[in-house]
């Protein structure tokens, strides 16, 4: 815009000369005095001023006014009264954390808050007495119990307990796989899968048994390991009771009841305890004895 060229040639660079205004008159002393109209000598402090009193001036020549454009709209008037600057009003939290200073705006959020410092458990499950500290914790435990699984997979059908266990079960049909090793590469779809995996390369074993003190990379593996302690074996073979101490190997028992029995076991008679011979009983056992005979009386003659 010519108040724009006007005032660059204000602003030049010392030493050298200025460049008059060519919509100025020859007169017109806007060049040493900053931003003046040419027309009746009027000066501004700001550019803007001079643009919209040119706009106005009653003979700025047709020139100027196709340089400076048609003037710009009225502002709205809820836009005056507010400045565009300002800056949206702060959302109040009163209630405020002694411990670590977090700040909320409801009540019932820095009452639930402080749970996590004083480890307050108030909602307890009616079943098997476990304690949580929200509600909402309880009723997702509650569903343990009563079997609810009301998430369910709308491509197989399957159906889950909790809304994050059905987003990770999608990816075993999208086959996205987000966590990433940052040592080899290998992508996993869970992220404890990768925990579990980044503890090969760093040798971490941070579950440690309390009996023996091994120590294992993850925590179902130290949960399994107790059970040779404890000699817990909480998995049944419902065919026929036996039970054993790892999932994996009930399922590999429950293969020998799956499999048809073959002609020899068919023919086999039943099988039934046999006395172990006394050959084989233990030194410390006592060997069975028999009476002596009586002694020799010759007949009276």
């Amino acid at each position: 815009a010519a108040a724009v060229e006007h005032q660059a040639a204000d602003t030049s660079t010392p030493g050298v000369p200025p460049t008059r205004c060519p919509l100025c008159p020859p007169d017109c002393g806007g060049a040493g005095r900053g931003a003046a109209c040419g027309l009746c000598g009027l000066a501004f402090a700001q550019r803007g001023a001079l643009e919209a009193h040119l706009r106005a001036c009653p003979g700025p020549p047709e020139g100027l006014r196709l340089l400076l454009g048609p003037p710009p709209p009225a502002p709205h008037p809820l836009q005056q009264q507010q400045p565009p600057s300002a800056a949206p009003p702060a959302v109040e939290r009163p209630f405020g954390c002694s411990a670590c200073g977090k700040s909320f705006g409801r009540k019932e959020h820095i009452d639930r808050h402080m749970r996590t410092h004083t480890d307050e458990r108030t909602f307890a499950c009616a079943v098997c007495g476990k304690s949580f500290r929200q509600k909402v914790h309880l009723a997702r435990h509650v569903r343990i119990h009563t079997g609810e699984r009301p998430f369910a997979c709308a491509v197989c059908g399957k159906s889950f307990s909790r809304k994050e266990h059905i987003g990770r079960h999608m990816r075993t049909h999208t086959g996205e796989r987000p966590f990433c090793c940052p040592t080899c590469g290998k992508a996993f779809a869970q992220k404890a899968h990768l925990e579990n995996h980044v503890r090969i390369h760093t040798g971490e074993r941070p579950f440690a048994c309390a009996a023996c003190g091994k120590a294992f990379r993850q925590k179902e593996h130290i949960h399994r390991h107790m059970r040779t302690h404890t000699g817990e074996r909480p998995f049944h073979c419902a065919a026929c009771g036996k039970s054993f101490r790892q999932k994996s190997h009930v399922e590999r028992h429950l293969r020998t009841h799956a499999r048809p029995p073959t002609q020899q076991q068919q023919q086999q008679p039943p099988h039934r305890h046999k006395k172990t011979p006394s050959s084989f009983l233990p030194l410390c056992a006592p060997q069975p004895t028999t009476a002596a005979p009586p002694p020799f009386v010759p007949p009276c003659t």
